[in-house]
């Protein structure tokens, strides 16, 4: 994890409404927003690593998220190939 990382699970640890973009503070609600790109993020990987796991094309997991199967390679083929790697 980077120290901009940390600042930002920081700055987000203060107030819940930080974390949902919601807090009057915009340095704050940004971080929020950040915490929330970056969850999001992870958690989208992760279900495309589940999905190439369960047999799903790369068309057919691209078809369900809006983007071209190219875009949604791109994006995510590199981190699932490591992700296997790391378990072998």
């Amino acid at each position: 994890m980077t120290t901009e990382d940390d600042q930002v699970k920081a700055m987000t640890a203060r107030d819940p409404y930080g974390a949902l973009g919601l807090e009057n503070d915009p340095e704050l609600a940004f971080a929020g927003i950040r915490a929330l790109r970056q969850m999001a993020d992870f958690c989208e990987s992760y279900q495309v690593g589940r999905l190439r796991q369960a047999g799903h094309t790369w068309a057919e997991i691209a078809g369900w998220a809006g983007v071209s199967a190219q875009a949604l390679h791109k994006k995510h083929a590199q981190t699932l190939l490591n992700a296997e790697k790391a378990t072998e």
